[in-house]
C-alpha cells in the first residue's frame, strides 16, 4: 500500500475515516471521505461529525498521535475532552482502534515511511517512528478511556463504588466489557502501555 498524492496525512485519514464508517455501518462515498479528511487537517472536526458520529474519535487519534506533545502536556488529557461529549458510545471507535486492525496498521506504517523517507530517515529510523507511534496511540486511547469511564460513572463526591456502578447503563456495561476484553490483551506489550491496562481494569472492575 502506497499513498499516490503528494499530501499522505490526507490520504491516510481518509482510509481512516473510510474504514470506520463502513464498521459503523455508515459507508461513504470516497470523495466524501476526501472532503472530511481535508476537513478534519484544517481543524474542523465538527465538519465530519455529522457524518461519523463517535466514530470521529478514530481519525481524530492517529491526528492527534501525529502531533504527539506527550501525555505530560495534555495530549491524554486533550482526548479525553473529546471523548466525553459522545458519552459511553465513545467507547466503541476506541475498542475497534485498540483491535489493532491489520489494514489500519499497514496504512498508518506507510504514513510515516512516506513522511520521514523524503527526509532522509533510513529504514530503521521509520520502523522505530512508526513502533513509537502506535505506543502513543494505545496509551492514549487507554489513559482517556480510563479518564473518560471515571467521569461518567461518578455520581458526586462521596458516592459509594455500588452506587458508581447503578449509573452506568446495562448497555454501557456490555460495552465496557468487550472493552476491557479486548485492552487486556495488551498487557505486557510495553511497559507504559501495561500500566494503563492496569488502571483502565482497576477502574471498569468495579463498575462491571
Amino acid at each position: 500500500m502506497f499513498f499516490k498524492k503528494n499530501n499522505p496525512p490526507q490520504e491516510f485519514l481518509a482510509l481512516v475515516i473510510s474504514f470506520v464508517a463502513q464498521a459503523a455501518s455508515r459507508p461513504m462515498s470516497q470523495s466524501l471521505a476526501d472532503s472530511c479528511a481535508q476537513a478534519l487537517l484544517n481543524g474542523d472536526a465538527d465538519r465530519c461529525e455529522g457524518h461519523l458520529g463517535e466514530f470521529i474519535l478514530a481519525p481524530l487519534a492517529y491526528e492527534m498521535v501525529r502531533h504527539w506533545e506527550g501525555c505530560g502536556r495534555g495530549t491524554c488529557a486533550n482526548f479525553t475532552y473529546r471523548m466525553m461529549p459522545f458519552g459511553w458510545p465513545s467507547l466503541a471507535p476506541i475498542t475497534l482502534l485498540l483491535t489493532r486492525p491489520p489494514a489500519l496498521a499497514e496504512a498508518h506504517f506507510r504514513l510515516w515511511e512516506q513522511t520521514l523517507r523524503p527526509e532522509g530517515i533510513i529504514a530503521q529510523g521509520i520502523r522505530r517512528e512508526f513502533e513509537n507511534a502506535e505506543k502513543y496511540l494505545l496509551h492514549m486511547l487507554l489513559h482517556a478511556t480510563t479518564d473518560t469511564v471515571y467521569r461518567l460513572s461518578e455520581g458526586g463526591p462521596f458516592i459509594s463504588t455500588h452506587e458508581r456502578a447503578a449509573h452506568v447503563p446495562f448497555q454501557a456495561k456490555a460495552l465496557l466489557r468487550q472493552t476491557l476484553g479486548i485492552a487486556s490483551r495488551l498487557s505486557g506489550s510495553d511497559y507504559f502501555v501495561s500500566k494503563e491496562v492496569d488502571g483502565l481494569q482497576r477502574c471498569a472492575q468495579e463498575l462491571i
